[in-house]
């Protein structure tokens, strides 16, 4: 009896020892979900899973850590494996910069190309991709590089306008979307003639796989969805929404006309309807996918002025979109495009969600800390952070948010009060 219990007892610990063995195993990485890896975060959504941010902010606003000086440019910011990366500039050229996001010392610089020059603001507008052990960025003139993230070695570059024959539309402010990977392709809009509207590289080389799509290039990034058990793309591009499956076949095609100048990103609502929005008296449609057998229909659920996504993309929370409609912070539901409110005065602003708050940055500097409540505007907190004008998003990786205008970077600790 007794070595029938100590065996009994060994098979129950062996049991326990293998469960808790998986669950160890199916934990993310040290900082994975609190890194900031790409354009508006780790799923491209503008959502943050941290938890434990400070409530309400003390007098002055939360703690600043650090502030350095970057150069002209848009390019937002992305954090992963304890390294920073954006992209700055000096009078004469770009550049790919690592800081450490602790104290935000400059660890290493490489020159992406020279200086894109506009009225509306020099420098790089597009995002470093982080993936694994590389980043990958595109400068305002079309160079597009894959470094080593911890020493800044060069692994290759190509330059989009010269290699798929680049077609400058009218109205040009330089190549702004971020690097896009899935797996082992690198995807990007290149605006080239022929079908080079929408190239996919091997990110290991930079070798063409394929091309698709005749169009000249927007500015903005695209999503991947899972839809009729299929994968597929979601690219903006000056007259169309697109849709392409892994090997570049197009699955669906939405006419997409007016202003050539769409910044937003499209966002998925699940599980069949994608939300689309630009500026320029376009403002808002909601497709919905149909699936016909093998293929896709697209109908529209709404079409609707009254959500204006100028330079950035809205956020999906629940069953509402916040955003900004030109110069006004509005809540609509998705699925009718129903406003709930409105909020004026921060200009052209950007936001981000954490913790079941929106943290908005106005179009001057002015940081906010708001309630995701879709019913009113509640404002829990704000601060003046930076001057000027301020058009690149917010970052929030590790309790640390990272702002940025024309001129420098700042981080503030979002999860500790001052002493």
């Amino acid at each position: 009896m007794r070595i029938h219990w100590i065996f009994k007892g060994c098979l129950v610990f062996a049991v326990l020892l293998m469960v808790a063995h998986q669950l160890i195993a199916k934990q993310p990485k040290k900082n994975e979900t609190a890194d900031w890896p790409r354009f508006r975060g780790p799923k491209g959504t503008g959502i943050s899973q941290e938890t434990g941010l400070l409530k309400t902010w003390p007098d002055g606003g939360p703690n600043e850590i650090w502030r350095v000086p970057i150069g002209a440019g848009y390019s937002g910011i992305s954090v992963a494996d304890e390294r920073l990366f954006t992209m700055g500039s000096d009078e004469e050229s770009e550049f790919l910069i690592c800081l450490d996001p602790a104290n935000g010392k400059e660890q290493w610089r490489k020159k992406i190309g020279q200086l894109f020059k506009n009225s509306y603001g020099d420098g790089p507008r597009s995002t470093p991709t982080i993936d694994g052990e590389t980043v990958y960025a595109i400068g305002a003139e079309g160079n597009l590089i894959a470094v080593k993230a911890r020493e800044g070695e060069f692994l290759w570059s190509l330059n989009l306008k010269t290699e798929f024959e680049f077609r400058q539309p009218q109205y040009w402010w330089g190549f702004s979307m971020s690097p896009f990977i899935e797996g082992d392709k690198l995807m990007v809009q290149a605006g080239g003639s022929g079908d080079h509207s929408i190239v996919v590289l091997n990110k290991k080389n930079g070798e063409v796989i394929w091309t698709t799509h005749s169009d000249f290039q927007a500015y903005s990034t695209p999503i991947a969805i899972d839809f009729n058990n299929k994968r597929q793309f979601v690219f903006v591009t000056a007259q169309n929404v697109v849709s392409v499956s892994s090997s570049g076949d197009i699955l669906w095609k939405y006419p997409w006309g007016g202003s050539i100048i769409k910044i937003a990103m499209p966002i998925f609502v699940a599980p069949d309807k994608i939300f689309v929005s630009a500026a320029y008296g376009i403002g808002a449609v909601l497709l919905q996918m149909i699936s016909d057998g093998p293929s896709i229909t697209i109908d529209e659920v709404w079409k609707s002025k009254v959500m204006s996504n100028h330079f950035h993309t809205s956020v999906l929370i629940g069953d509402y979109l916040y955003g900004f409609d030109n110069g006004t912070f509005k809540c609509i539901k998705a699925e009718t495009g129903e406003q709930t409110w409105a909020r004026r005065r921060l200009g052209k602003g950007s936001l981000i969600y954490a913790d079941g708050h929106l943290i908005v940055l106005s179009e001057r500097g002015k940081l906010l800390w708001v309630e995701a409540n879709p019913n009113e505007y509640v404002e829990k907190s704000s601060v003046q952070v930076l001057q000027g004008r301020t058009w690149t998003p917010p970052t929030l990786a590790n309790g640390m948010l990272f702002l940025r205008n024309q001129k420098e970077i700042v981080c503030l600790n979002l999860r500790n009060k001052k002493s």
